[in-house]
């Protein structure tokens, strides 16, 4: 007779370490999104996430990544709420450091309030909120803003800004 192996119940129940989560959205487009750790919250399915690093390609070929400390999924709402120190980036040289974001998955769009910060090839972005709409293509910055745009033809490194919006 061989020995089975001893099964044992996780010592947190509902507890996944390094979970890899691998799909596609409503556009076909695949995404992938890993976390250190995630765990259900009671019979809700809501599920508490921790050091979260997602990958999605877009229709156009590029790539979209994003990195959190946390994540909060509310099931019935079907709302995600990026947690601490979230770094959003695309393949195009685009970067948002943002403190936390709100995603609504049913409508496609995503909210914060705090502090947002931003470099394009073409300059930098600073910002007290941002509504992100259609999918990601219209960026709204809220609150008191500023926008710097750079000449990156000009071949010195301190050269002053074409543009500057307060």
């Amino acid at each position: 007779m061989t020995s089975r192996p001893a099964i044992r119940a996780a010592a947190t129940p509902g507890l996944m370490t390094s979970p890899r989560l691998l799909g596609v959205d409503g556009q076909r487009q695949p995404f992938q999104l890993l976390a250190r750790s995630a765990q259900q919250l009671g019979s809700s399915g809501d599920i508490s996430l921790q050091d979260i690093a997602g990958s999605l390609l877009t229709r156009e070929g590029g790539k979209a990544a994003l990195q959190a400390a946390k994540a909060y999924y509310d099931h019935q709402t079907r709302k995600v709420y990026l947690l601490g120190s979230v770094q959003l980036k695309d393949g195009r040289g685009h970067a948002l450091s943002i403190e936390d974001l709100a995603v609504d998955m049913r409508a496609k769009t995503a909210l914060t309030t705090g502090a947002v910060s931003g470099q394009t090839p073409q300059g930098a972005i600073q910002a007290q909120g941002l509504e992100v709409r259609d999918q990601g293509k219209r960026l709204i910055f809220k609150g008191p803003s500023s926008l710097e745009v750079q000449d990156r033809a000009a071949s010195a490194p301190d050269e002053k800004p074409i543009l500057r919006l307060q």
